[in-house]
C-alpha cells in the first residue's frame, strides 16, 4: 500500500476498501483524527487476501488488488444505510438478506453484525444463515417494490446472483453483484432450507457453461 497518500486530499467522509477484499472496509473522516498506522496495517492485510485461495471464486484468481475510495453515503439523519442483499434466481428475486450495522461505532467493519432474511413481501423467514437475527424492529421501505424491480432487471442474465442495494431517503443506490454469496461456505439452518434454496438454481440454465 502506498504510504505517501495525503489524507488531507479527502475533504469529506469516504469509505476505503479493496477490489478483491471482503470485510476490510472502514470509514475515513477528516474530522475524526484517524489512526494512520492502523489504516496502513489493515489495508496491507486486505491487499494480500484473495478469495480464490479459500473459496475458489475463480474470477478473483488473477485480480489486481487495488484500494478504492468512495464518497460515503448517509441518510438525512446522518445514519449509514442498511445493506439489502437480494438473492436472485434466473432473474427473479426470492429472498432478501438484510444486514444491519456492518460498520461499528469506531467506523470499522463489524464482523458480528446481525442479518434478517425476508421474502418479497417483507415477511421474516423461518431460517438463519450464519448470523443471528437483528434484535429490534425493521420497517419495510416504502419503495421496496422499486428495489425488487431493480434487482430483477440487474439479475436477468444470470442463473443465480446476489444484487446488493442501498435505500437512502427513498433513493436506491447500487452496491454490487456477486455470484458467490459468502463464497458458498455459509451455514443455513435448518438444513431443509439449505436444500430448498439450492434447488432454486437451474443447473440447465443456458448461461451455465459445461465442459
Amino acid at each position: 500500500m502506498r504510504t505517501d497518500i495525503n489524507n488531507n486530499e479527502f475533504k469529506e467522509e469516504v469509505i476505503i476498501k479493496c477490489t478483491g477484499g471482503s470485510g476490510e472496509n472502514f470509514i475515513f473522516s477528516p474530522e475524526a483524527n484517524p489512526d494512520r498506522k492502523m489504516i496502513v496495517k489493515r489495508m496491507n492485510y486486505a491487499l494480500k487476501q484473495n478469495p480464490y485461495l479459500y473459496s475458489r471464486e475463480w474470477n478473483y484468481k488473477h485480480i489486481e488488488q487495488k484500494i478504492i475510495v468512495e464518497k460515503l453515503v448517509r441518510d438525512k439523519n446522518g445514519k449509514l444505510p442498511l445493506d439489502y442483499k437480494f438473492m436472485c434466481f434466473a432473474g427473479e428475486p426470492k429472498l432478501l438478506f438484510l444486514d444491519i450495522g456492518l460498520i461499528d461505532d469506531n467506523n470499522i467493519y463489524n464482523h458480528n453484525y446481525p442479518r434478517n432474511i425476508y421474502d418479497m413481501d417483507f415477511n421474516l423467514m423461518p431460517f438463519k444463515e450464519t448470523r443471528e437475527n437483528y434484535d429490534g424492529e425493521v420497517e419495510k421501505p416504502e419503495n421496496f417494490d422499486k428495489m425488487i424491480e431493480v434487482a430483477r432487471k440487474l439479475s436477468q442474465p444470470f442463473p443465480f446472483c446476489r444484487v446488493d442495494l442501498y435505500n437512502v431517503d427513498g433513493e436506491v443506490y447500487f452496491g454490487e453483484i456477486t455470484f458467490y454469496h459468502g463464497g458458498g461456505c455459509n451455514d443455513i439452518q435448518p438444513e431443509e432450507w439449505d436444500l430448498k434454496i439450492g434447488s432454486w438454481i437451474d443447473i440447465e440454465h443456458p448461461a451455465i457453461l459445461k465442459k
